[in-house]
């Protein structure tokens, strides 16, 4: 989940920002921030330290590590997708706040008086507990959809995210889901990308994965809770 926090110059964002994600970790989530400034010199880095000389060499990472944290340091601008993606391959979290960025095309919270940007879902007013709940349960509802197929084929009646919603609410369960299996969790990856599958494909394939191997030697079938088969094909 990605959330947005945008409002004039000194009208609270930062503190808002703070309080979030205090409140966020001490209940299990994990955050990361991201902070968006139109200022050209405010920057990580300093001028005449080490990585600063590292990027006028013509470094195009500069990387910074002591023996509690790791500094990055890219030396090119970056769209808040590509940001965000590259926090996922390094340490996935539950959400990333971004303060600033009040153009993009994400929820967003208002702070202060500004008018209010396409997109914004609440306005901060002293009501941290009503903002942290919609957060959690943005949370859970992905959670839950990352557990859907993900083909928003409206079988249901709904696309996947409305479906997560309700289920969500109790309103809804897994099995409202034509393709959802109750009985195997079965993931099949085709080059790396994910393939969606069927509650009769997933219980085809697990029983004859199942039936397979625990007919090899030293299988205990009593003791089989999950297989994991990698294939590799080799070019002719």
């Amino acid at each position: 989940m990605i959330l947005g926090i945008y409002g004039h110059k000194k009208s609270g964002k930062t503190v808002l920002v703070e309080e979030l994600t205090r409140n966020l970790t001490e209940m299990g989530y994990g955050v990361a921030t991201i902070k968006h400034t139109y200022h050209k010199d405010h920057g990580l880095d300093v001028e005449g330290t080490d990585t600063w000389r590292h990027a006028q060499a013509g470094a195009k990472i500069v990387s910074l590590s002591t023996d509690e944290e790791t500094f990055y340091i890219l030396k090119r601008n970056l769209k808040l997708h590509d940001i965000e993606s590259q926090i996922e391959e390094l340490d996935p979290v539950d959400i990333i706040i971004a303060e600033g960025f009040k153009g993009e095309e994400i929820s967003k919270i208002a702070v202060g008086d500004i008018e209010e940007e396409r997109n914004t879902v609440l306005r901060y007013t002293d009501n941290l507990d009503e903002i942290t709940k919609f957060i959690e349960d943005g949370i859970q509802a992905e959670r839950i959809l990352e557990k859907l197929p993900g083909l928003d084929c409206k079988k249901c009646g709904l696309t996947c995210a409305e479906l997560a919603a309700l289920i969500l609410e109790e309103k809804k369960n897994y099995q409202d889901c034509e393709y959802f299996s109750d009985t195997v969790d079965v993931e099949t990856n085709v080059n790396g990308r994910s393939i969606p599958m069927g509650k009769f494909a997933k219980d085809m394939l697990s029983r004859t994965v199942r039936g397979m191997v625990t007919s090899l030697k030293g299988v205990d079938e009593s003791k089989v809770q999950s297989v994991e088969i990698r294939i590799k094909f080799k070019d002719d």
